[in-house]
């Protein structure tokens, strides 16, 4: 019983830049960091699956302005996700 996640969320860094037609970085969560590298996508749809931990995660978000916004899914559950964009740092 009772909910997977704490009502204040969970958090996770993605860090993303293009490197020409790619989309490199990396996937920061409580179960480790896991790099990337994907095709860069058309529009403002971004598609990625890892597998982190033995387990696999894919995301699927919108990319508006400094918002991205969508789900991850893991083991089955989907979780809604959202995230705006900070300085480099």
């Amino acid at each position: 019983g009772g909910d997977p996640l704490p009502p204040e969320g969970v958090p996770f860094t993605l860090r993303i830049r293009q490197e020409g037609g790619q989309l490199v970085g990396t996937l920061e969560t409580l179960l480790g960091s896991q790099e990337f590298s994907i095709a860069a996508p058309d529009g403002d749809t971004l598609t990625l699956t890892l597998e982190m931990g033995g387990m696999s995660i894919t995301v699927n978000a919108t990319v508006a302005g400094d918002r991205l916004t969508g789900t991850i899914n893991v083991m089955g559950l989907s979780f809604t996700i959202e995230a705006r964009r900070t300085p480099n740092v």
